[in-house]
């Protein structure tokens, strides 16, 4: 059975800071202001976002593969939000 440890090291602090900063106090700061400008039902659909995002920063920081169900489930995230955010152009007649 694993011990868990915590290791201090200029890369886990780092990694702590960036947590503490961008990923909570960037984030909500962010999120609050999209709340306030813009459609709360529309800019709720981008939630949807924040699993694909931690897909790709696997993918990116831990050299992990992505399978195909995953980009599908990608696609199929941003054709969501495309469909909840689309408005149609109102047709005027004569």
């Amino acid at each position: 059975m694993e011990n868990p440890s915590f290791q201090v090291t200029a890369l886990s602090i780092t990694i702590l800071l960036w947590l503490a900063l961008m990923a909570s106090i960037v984030q909500f700061a962010v999120w609050f202001y999209l709340l306030q400008t813009g459609e709360p039902g529309k800019t709720s659909a981008f939630l949807f976002l924040a699993p694909f995002f931690g897909v790709l920063t696997g993918w990116l920081v831990l050299d992990e593969t992505i399978a195909w169900n995953v980009i599908l489930g990608g696609v199929c995230i941003f054709i969501g939000i495309f469909m909840v955010n689309w408005t149609a152009k109102e047709v005027k007649s004569v």
